[in-house]
């Protein structure tokens, strides 16, 4: 590309050092430069061609790497909602577990069943607290990977 500039320059010139401040003895001079690539033989289009698809390029990457991010984001917040969703319904479970056992107590105390029973209840119940306890866990773990698809962190001190 054509390369226009403008330079000049002031000053004082004498053969001897009186005549130095004499107005003579001013010199100056202002030139204009011009540049014109005429015979690059198409170097600057190549180059710039190159540097075109060096820019598509970076482009594109930074295009696929912005959708991935979403795409984690995303799935991570269903997985998350779908998450929420089994410790909701593992705490109703929980509730009629306990509300069994309860009950198959009771009824034990009030000599209508067996203690069978009440140990069947109470090891459904048990089954139920630690189905609600790996339902936590997954949602706490889903929970960090949310946050880290989001972009952040736990830096521990």
């Amino acid at each position: 590309y054509p390369n226009i500039s403008l330079s000049g320059y002031i000053g004082q010139q004498a053969l001897y050092l009186q005549n130095m401040f004499t107005p003579t003895a001013a010199i100056g001079s202002l030139g204009p430069a011009v540049s014109l690539p005429l015979f690059e033989g198409g170097r600057l289009r190549g180059a710039y061609r190159g540097a075109r698809a060096d820019y598509d390029e970076a482009v594109d990457s930074y295009n696929q790497t912005l959708i991935t991010a979403l795409q984690d984001v995303a799935d991570a917040a269903a997985s998350v909602q779908s998450a929420q969703k089994q410790l909701d319904e593992r705490r109703q479970a929980l509730v009629a577990g306990q509300a069994a056992y309860t009950v198959a107590e009771l009824r034990y105390k009030g000599g209508l069943s067996s203690y069978v029973s009440v140990l069947t209840a109470e090891d459904a119940l048990i089954a139920q607290r630690r189905a609600m306890a790996d339902a936590q866990s997954r949602a706490f773990t889903l929970d960090i990977a949310l946050i880290r698809a989001l972009g952040g962190g736990f830096k521990g001190s």
